[in-house]
């Protein structure tokens, strides 16, 4: 019966007899109530709850506001907002599940459901890739704004496009074993990267997900603070030499 239990469950080396992945399913059974896992399960819950509620809020304001009026700045916000939403809402309820449920009754350790996992990880780097550039694509549009840089309804609906595009290309290797492998990862308790073998996608994917959103995003929003901080100055100053003989 122990072994028909152990067998149940993923290992991450093949190797090891089955009685042994049931002492380590024993052992992990053991860690469920671990008093870090059930603080971060009611961390994520209300992350989950106040994401998923500000988009839905800001969804519904900026379809309130395009009756009246549409901007190239709102469809920046619909696109940050249902990334938010996406993130916050599906996965991270997802990942509560997998927190707050006995090691026995999680469907993703099952080797059954394994594409259920692959799916589950491919999303979530997918979204929270789109949430990071969701913001670029805002900076940029910014950009264009403050700084007049020419009609801006075509290039803004292209980065959109390639805010969610580009996560959803360089997430797909995994799922065919190019650069990594996703499946479940017994010490983040989560569907995540079990491995990841080729050093030149590790590199391509740090870069793409965080190193380049970062590089674009900071000088754009300081060419916008810098450009509204002279405008609030000329501002300043003319009332001042309008007073002037």
């Amino acid at each position: 019966m122990n072994n028909t239990t152990g067998c149940m469950f993923r290992s991450n080396d093949s190797s090891v007899p089955c009685t042994d992945v049931h002492n380590t399913n024993s052992n992990l059974l053991i860690q469920i109530g671990d008093p870090q896992e059930t603080i971060r399960a009611f961390l994520t819950i209300p992350i989950a709850l106040i994401g998923s509620l500000g988009s839905c809020g800001s969804l519904w304001s900026i379809w309130h506001d395009s009756l009246h009026q549409k901007t190239t700045a709102n469809l920046m916000f619909v696109n940050m907002s249902i990334a938010t939403l996406f993130l916050c809402g599906i996965h991270n309820s997802m990942a509560i599940y997998t927190i707050l449920t006995p090691f026995e009754n999680d469907i993703f350790r099952y080797p059954q459901n394994d594409g259920l996992c692959q799916f589950e990880s491919f999303f979530y780097w997918v979204c929270l890739c789109a949430c990071s550039n969701s913001h670029v694509v805002t900076a940029l549009d910014r950009v264009h704004s403050v700084y007049r840089l020419g009609h801006r309804k075509n290039s803004s609906w292209f980065l959109v496009g390639v805010s969610w595009v580009l996560p959803v290309v360089i997430s797909a290797f995994p799922l065919f074993h190019l650069g990594g492998v996703y499946g479940f990862a017994d010490a983040a308790r989560r569907c995540a990267f079990v491995k990841m073998d080729s050093k030149a996608y590790r590199v391509a994917y740090k870069f793409i997900s965080g190193i380049i959103p970062l590089l674009l995003m900071v000088p754009c929003y300081m060419a916008v603070f810098h450009k509204v901080y002279l405008s609030q100055r000329r501002v300043q100053q003319y009332p001042v030499q309008g007073r002037k003989p």
